[in-house]
């Protein structure tokens, strides 16, 4: 349910602030992880950007789950955010 969250947090944002024309949702799921990647062709992140609480929201999701997020700059223009999330293995 976090990472749907987040998921939804991001394209409502990319929604309000990006611009893009164009978002790639991955999700994939192997015996140790769930790995979910959201790319946009828009006008990336600002440098206040860390500020918001949507950003912190997200953060503080992954973080509950002992997940890992990272924002990066896309080759092609826009944003990346890359996500990954263990499996327990019980």
């Amino acid at each position: 349910m976090n990472l749907y969250r987040i998921a939804q947090e991001l394209i409502n944002n990319i929604i309000k602030h990006s611009e893009a024309t164009a978002v790639k949702v991955e999700l994939v799921a192997t015996k140790r992880s769930v790995e979910m990647s959201v790319e946009d062709n828009g006008k990336g992140l600002s440098a206040n950007a860390g500020d918001g609480h949507g950003l912190l929201n997200m953060k503080t999701r992954i973080n509950h789950i002992k997940g890992s997020i990272e924002f990066l700059h896309s080759p092609k223009g826009g944003t990346r955010v890359e996500m990954r999330v263990p499996v327990s293995q019980n």
